[in-house]
């Protein structure tokens, strides 16, 4: 994929948010707990790796396959359910303190929703 056609789906994300998101980070252990689209989409991004160039949200090393990623940082607009992102945390970031993972979160997604405001974790 290249820039041009990576910034204008961005755009068309950006527009179906509404500045709404609804987020997971899942441990690809877990994956199976994601809902519907989430899940479809997190195999299909699991399934590129070998193909597309994709790295860590946290430390931005490339993810190469399955085994070197922790957890998926999973999101889709509130008030849409057809569309969804996926992004990658490593194995070694996964271990890093939960601040630090929400903080390269919260900038990841912020390009999605500039200006967003993210609510506290509900658990």
């Amino acid at each position: 994929m290249n820039r041009r056609t990576r910034r204008g789906e961005l755009a068309r994300y950006r527009q179906r948010s509404g500045g709404m998101l609804l987020t997971w980070l899942l441990d690809t252990a877990d994956l199976d707990l994601a809902p519907g689209l989430l899940a479809i989409s997190a195999d299909k991004w699991l399934a590129s790796l070998p193909r597309m160039r994709r790295r860590c949200f946290c430390c931005f090393e490339p993810l190469v396959d399955r085994r070197g990623v922790g957890a998926l940082l999973l999101s889709r607009p509130a008030h849409v359910d057809d569309v969804a992102t996926v992004t990658g945390l490593c194995q070694s970031c996964w271990t890093r303190p939960l601040h630090e993972i929400e903080a390269a979160a919260t900038d990841v997604l912020a390009a999605a929703v500039p200006g967003g405001k993210f609510a506290d974790p509900v658990l």
